[in-house]
């Protein structure tokens, strides 16, 4: 396409050379928007300077390590240092936020004259974005991803500012039906709202031989392999899975949980694991680049999520394109993607005991990984990209 329009994509959830794992799934659907428009990345890191006085906070001193500048999968990414005072006045930080990136964006303007402005995530970035755009008179789009909606909005003033950023937006693009509904309950208007569900690269998730997988991780072919992947903060669930292991160590000899991931529940999954003696038999393997995930799809027998709240999590996508039944709390967008006993079994959050029967009649079932496989094809971030440029 000649001549391609020139957009400005804004949100803090997308990766870097500290934290390459961070939004990879913004940065799939990014890469797809390419085939549409020119495109620049503006990717702010939070920034915190007092790191010595406290050294609890110290992940708000990764920024400094932060590639100010880099090209990634040949989009120029922008990652400038925002001031974020951590844990408090949480409701100052979309000021924060604009007042840290309003310089440069007037320059990035000045050299690449985007005609709009696309963000991602809704307090601090689309709020930031939403007066940025109103000071450049740009139009601007919006994307809800999940716990901006779920988690945010249950705080008085950052319900309001959230508010204020949807109604302001041309349009906002929800990732399932779940967040839709959740914004028309805010008041936001139906018409306003489109449901654009994330993708999969189907090139790197695809069955493979399990034996094959295993043998290159070195993982015994007689273990039955329970999966996590994902971010080790409370949101996620994962103590609720610890405790559902727990119980299940009694009843299967052979079971493995792997855990991929790291947060700041790092240390209490690991005291926790500890406490039950299960270092032997839950493996926590940390974070992996997303290149290394297909192998342990393929390795394990299930994927297993219990999480409190989402959006549509890619990481479901991606374990079905791998063939893999997968065994899910039944929160957010994530029954519009399981939505037969075929593809994987739902149970309620918090309920470590019905987790850990679906885990251990899971384990049971017969799969056809085929058919998960061929069902995920209809998540293609090729679609998604393209039903999205028709919006902006």
């Amino acid at each position: 396409m000649a001549n391609k329009p020139k957009l400005l994509v804004i949100t803090s959830i997308y990766p870097n050379n500290i934290e390459p794992h961070s939004g990879r799934f913004n940065e799939q659907q990014i890469i797809a928007l390419q085939k549409f428009f020119d495109l620049r990345v503006l990717a702010p890191v939070p920034w915190f300077p007092f790191i010595g006085l406290f050294k609890k906070w110290a992940e708000f001193s990764q920024a400094n390590q932060v590639d100010r500048i880099e090209t990634r999968n040949g989009i120029m990414v922008y990652h400038p240092k925002y001031f974020v005072i951590p844990k408090i006045a949480r409701c100052l930080y979309g000021f924060l936020y604009l007042f840290s990136i309003l310089g440069l964006t007037i320059k990035i303007h000045k050299e690449f004259r985007f005609q709009a402005v696309y963000g991602l995530w809704l307090y601090p970035d689309s709020f930031a974005s939403v007066l940025l755009s109103k000071l450049l008179k740009k139009p601007i789009i919006l994307k809800t991803l999940g716990s901006d909606i779920n988690y945010s909005t249950k705080y008085f003033l950052r319900r309001r500012m959230i508010l204020y950023t949807l109604k302001k937006a041309g349009k906002v693009i929800a990732v399932s039906k779940a967040l839709k509904n959740a914004m028309i309950n805010m008041g936001v208007p139906e018409t306003k709202i489109k449901v654009i569900y994330n993708g999969v690269n189907h090139d790197m998730f695809k069955p493979i031989n399990m034996a094959l997988a295993r043998g290159k991780l070195n993982i015994p072919l007689d273990k039955k392999i329970v999966l996590f992947i994902g971010t080790l903060k409370p949101v996620k669930g994962l103590i609720y899975l610890i405790d559902a292991f727990y119980k299940l160590s009694y009843e299967i000899d052979d079971l493995v949980l792997i855990i991929i991931g790291g947060g700041i529940e790092e240390k209490l999954i690991k005291e926790k694991i500890k406490g039950y003696g299960l270092e032997k038999r839950i493996i926590m393997a940390g974070i992996m680049e997303h290149k290394e995930i297909p192998i342990w799809m393929n390795a394990s027998d299930i994927f297993c999520l219990p999480s409190l709240s989402e959006g549509v999590p890619n990481v479901v996508l991606e374990a079905l394109s791998s063939g893999k039944p997968v065994v899910a709390t039944n929160v957010g967008g994530v029954s519009e993607v399981i939505t037969a006993r075929e593809y994987g079994i739902l149970v309620e959050s918090k309920d470590s005991q019905a987790l850990a029967s679906a885990i251990k009649e899971a384990l049971e079932g017969k799969w056809d990984s085929s058919k998960l496989s061929a069902y995920a094809k209809k998540f293609s971030w090729n679609e998604s990209g393209e039903l999205l440029s028709r919006e902006i």
